[in-house]
């Protein structure tokens, strides 16, 4: 399970279902957390994993690091520690270039192999979507969220859904092999 984006009102929620399921995710955050200082502090806490999101296009390989960098500092003032997993919906246009420039810079590239488009539908079609994208998947699955209402909803069911169906999750941590649309196991 991996949430992407800014953190919301609706996160601490989120963490509430994952700790009452028992269970973990990736949080790849993007926008201003000096006003999540605790969220943030308990994702680090109850054992998730943060991440840097890092959507659209950058002009340049240095604009791209120099975004990466300063959310790592502001994610660093907060919690004394940096992310090196790097979320980049898109990942296959990334130049070979850009991909050596993050690979370089000590990050790992990830992106989701399973989207109930949860920031378009109702919570009862995110949780549809996931059992149905599910059951015809032959391989790991990186299931994409946000912080809002329809996951917050969507989230219990889901995780009643993987645990009767048998499904293992399993937390994103830095020496995962990533999965991306790049193919890049750097």
């Amino acid at each position: 399970l991996a949430f992407e984006g800014p953190l919301t009102a609706e996160t601490e929620s989120i963490l509430d279902s994952l700790e009452n399921a028992g269970e973990q995710a990736a949080f790849f955050i993007s926008g201003d957390v000096s006003e999540w200082r605790s969220t943030l502090r308990r994702i680090l806490g109850e054992g998730h994993t943060i991440g840097l999101y890092a959507p659209g296009e950058y002009a340049s390989v240095d604009e791209l690091l120099s975004a990466l960098r300063a959310q790592n500092d502001a994610l660093c003032e907060v919690l004394h520690t940096r992310a090196r997993l790097v979320w980049m919906p898109g990942s296959r246009s990334l130049t070979q270039e850009q991909r050596d420039a993050l690979i370089g810079a000590g990050y790992r590239l990830w992106e989701d192999n399973l989207d109930p488009r949860a920031d378009e539908r109702s919570a009862y079609s995110v949780r549809a979507n996931v059992r149905t994208i599910l059951q015809s998947m032959e391989r790991n699955a990186v299931v994409r969220l946000l912080s809002n209402e329809a996951s917050v909803e969507a989230l219990p069911g889901i995780l009643s859904d993987l645990s009767r169906t048998r499904h293992d999750i399993q937390v994103i941590r830095e020496w995962h092999t990533p999965v991306n649309s790049a193919q890049e196991m750097r």
